[in-house]
């Protein structure tokens, strides 16, 4: 790892851990609507040829809105309507032809889900749960990345998916679920006595396996976009999206888990 991408973690993290712990339930929303839009954009960025489609205001203003219905209505349903009703509207009045309008349709489609939909698992998380629950699967989704980038590096040797991400292990995969399952079983012990054993491993292995398909999803994007980071929102770490991937897969998959075990 560069010394940029050291310092930007060591400035990032305790800000993060602090802004959750001490910020009213509306400003944590809004930050991250904030990241939804960042993220949008970026995504917006590789997908549309020369800018056309999701690339303006009101894209950005409906991934805010639906953070914010997420966080008033605490389910995504209405959301989902909203962003199928809003879209289906802003591109039936355009007077483009049907075959580029239908493409950017579905292109925004896919990055209002991606971008928005997702990351407002993160606000159901921290209004349904404690705040420990969101420490958890940052950690958790931390540890899959580092397990995975020290030990792919030192004992990697087969590559996982060499079309999407080349550097990419299968000892370096594995290494990321026994990270997930060394912290959730740690902070079973620690803290969430409310977890079983076989709890705490199955939610650290829930946590990995979404965080590395969130991770090789947006490989997936960027081999296509020619590009590689997302952006350059954080020194050494690219864009909102290279430092959200793993956690957008992740924490709708993490809501659902503790909503159905009712931990």
């Amino acid at each position: 790892m560069n010394m940029q991408r050291i310092i930007s973690a060591t400035l990032l993290i305790p800000v993060t851990i602090l802004f959750i712990y001490f910020a009213p339930p509306v400003l944590y929303m809004a930050l991250v609507a904030l990241l939804a839009i960042a993220a949008f954009r970026e995504y917006s960025g590789m997908v549309h040829v020369k800018k056309s489609g999701g690339r303006d205001t009101f894209s950005y203003l409906l991934c805010a809105a639906t953070v914010a219905l997420v966080y008033y209505t605490e389910n995504t349903s209405f959301a989902l309507f909203m962003i199928f009703f809003s879209l289906g509207l802003k591109y039936i009045i355009k007077d483009k032809k049907a075959t580029e309008l239908t493409n950017n349709f579905f292109k925004d489609i896919t990055g209002l889900l991606y971008c928005a939909v997702l990351p407002s698992y993160i606000v159901l998380i921290r209004l349904t749960s404690t705040k420990e629950y969101i420490y958890l699967l940052l950690v958790a989704v931390w540890s899959v990345d580092t397990f995975a980038y020290y030990i792919g590096t030192a004992y990697g040797k087969r590559k996982l998916a060499p079309r999407i991400s080349p550097n990419k292990t299968i000892e370096g995969t594995a290494g990321g679920f026994l990270g997930a399952i060394i912290v959730v079983v740690v902070a079973k012990y620690l803290y969430f006595h409310n977890f079983s054993i076989l709890q705490a491993v199955m939610a650290g292995i829930t946590i990995s396996l979404f965080a590395q398909v969130g991770d090789l999803f947006e490989s997936l994007i960027k081999r296509a976009a020619g590009v590689k980071d997302s952006g350059t929102l954080i020194p050494g770490h690219g864009g909102a999206l290279d430092r959200m991937d793993s956690l957008l897969f992740a924490a709708p998959a993490f809501f659902y888990f503790i909503l159905f075990l009712n931990l």
